[in-house]
């Protein structure tokens, strides 16, 4: 599932979002204070990792997996909701990622934030598509 809309919104509202990104920026402003940032960085995998495959390769090797499994603790819906669409796509058949979220207690948060939240979204994002993809990937 990708998220051009959000994208485009948050360019075009928010001067404070980076204007030439890319997917090693995006990794590294998984850092960042600013809430806009956080959630455009987090938005900006899922829609790489929808579109590339090659994508969720590069996010696990600028180790973006654990930084938005970390991002979860934040209490901030759109910044969930971010994060959920992008762990959910960078897991999407592929196992190396799979395993990193699990080893860097992916499963944990999402349930613990899936029992913290009354955000729709981020419920449907957790039940219906991120704990489905952790499955062992069948042929």
């Amino acid at each position: 599932m990708t998220c051009l809309p959000f994208l485009f919104i948050l360019r075009t509202h928010f001067q404070e979002v980076p204007g030439d990104m890319n997917l090693k920026k995006a990794v590294f402003f998984l850092t960042s204070n600013n809430p806009v940032i956080l959630a455009y960085s987090a938005a900006y995998i899922q829609h790489e990792c929808f579109t590339k495959e090659s994508a969720k390769l590069e996010v696990n090797r600028y180790e973006g997996i654990p930084r938005l499994i970390n991002l979860l603790k934040i209490p901030n819906a759109n910044i969930q909701q971010a994060v959920c669409g992008a762990l959910r796509n960078t897991v999407f058949k592929n196992n190396t990622n799979k395993l990193e979220f699990v080893r860097h207690g992916g499963i944990a948060e999402v349930l613990h934030l899936l029992q913290e939240t009354n955000d729709t979204e981020i419920r449907d994002q957790i039940t219906g598509a991120m704990l489905w993809h952790c499955q062992r990937h069948r042929p």
